[in-house]
């Protein structure tokens, strides 16, 4: 699975996480580059249904500690957010014993 997004996300598979990754994805200019993170999920996925599930918070994008500012500082001092609105995208792709490939993309309406 390819997983991404605008803020820091924790990604859930089963109700357990789906990795020891924390803040995911890392920390970047977000005007010029968004990271991925993958993950190997073949241990965690069942026969059967199963449910992915990711918590986004703002993290470096859209976010700050008080004294310390996680956006871009302009040449008057100032501080302007990398965004407000989070998102979260993901690419599972699902490979099965008769060779068959399967790709599912998050979609927000569902």
């Amino acid at each position: 699975m390819f997983a991404s997004g605008l803020g820091h996300y924790s990604l859930r598979v089963n109700g357990a996480a789906a990795s020891d990754h924390v803040l995911d994805p890392g920390w970047t200019n977000y005007h010029r580059t968004v990271q991925f993170v993958a993950y190997d999920l073949t241990g965690q996925l069942q026969k059967g249904d199963n449910v992915l599930g990711a918590h986004v918070v703002n993290g470096f994008y859209a976010g700050d500690q008080g004294d310390r500012f996680f956006w871009p500082m302009y040449e008057d001092n100032t501080y302007v957010r990398y965004g407000n609105e989070l998102c979260f995208f993901s690419e599972l792709h699902l490979f099965f014993d008769d060779g068959e490939h399967a790709v599912h993309i998050s979609d927000p309406n569902h």
